[in-house]
C-alpha cells in the first residue's frame, strides 16, 4: 500500500495509509466478534485478509492505479455459495465501517464518499 497518493484522492483526504490501516484493523476486530458475520472469517489467514483489504481500499480510494488481487466476485464466491453471504451481511459490514469512520472523526462528507464506493461493490461481492 502506498505511503503517498494524489492529494485530491479520497485516500489522502481521509488520512492516507495510517487512516486506512487503523480503519481496517478496527473493522476486522469488530467483524471477528460480530454474531452475524463472524462466521465468515473463520478458517482464514487474518493477517493476509487485513493486508488484502488495505490494498483494495487504497485502490478504491484512488491511491493505486491498478488492483492486482482477486476480483471481488471471485474472492467472495465461496462465502456466497458455501456460507450464504447475503445483503444482510453486507449491510452489517458496511454499518461497522461507517461507524468506525465516524468514531475516528472522518468528516461526514468523506464518510459518504466511502460508503458510496462500498455500496457500489454490493452486486459484485454478492455474485449477482
Amino acid at each position: 500500500m502506498p505511503d503517498q497518493a494524489p492529494e485530491d484522492s479520497l485516500f489522502t483526504r481521509i488520512g492516507g495509509k495510517a487512516a486506512v490501516d487503523a480503519v481496517v484493523d478496527l473493522l476486522y476486530n469488530r467483524l471477528l466478534r460480530d454474531v452475524e458475520v463472524g462466521r465468515f472469517f473463520t478458517d482464514m489467514d487474518e493477517r493476509a485478509q487485513r493486508r488484502k483489504m488495505k490494498v483494495f481500499l487504497a485502490y478504491a480510494f484512488g491511491a493505486l492505479p491498478n488492483y492486482s488481487g482477486a476480483s471481488l466476485r471471485e474472492a467472495h464466491r465461496p462465502l456466497v455459495e458455501e456460507k450464504g453471504l447475503t445483503d444482510i451481511h453486507f449491510d452489517v459490514v458496511a454499518e461497522h465501517l461507517q461507524s468506525i469512520l465516524l468514531e475516528l472523526h472522518v468528516p461526514e462528507s468523506l464518510v459518504e464518499e466511502v460508503m458510496a464506493i462500498v455500496g457500489s461493490t454490493r452486486n459484485e461481492v454478492l455474485n449477482r
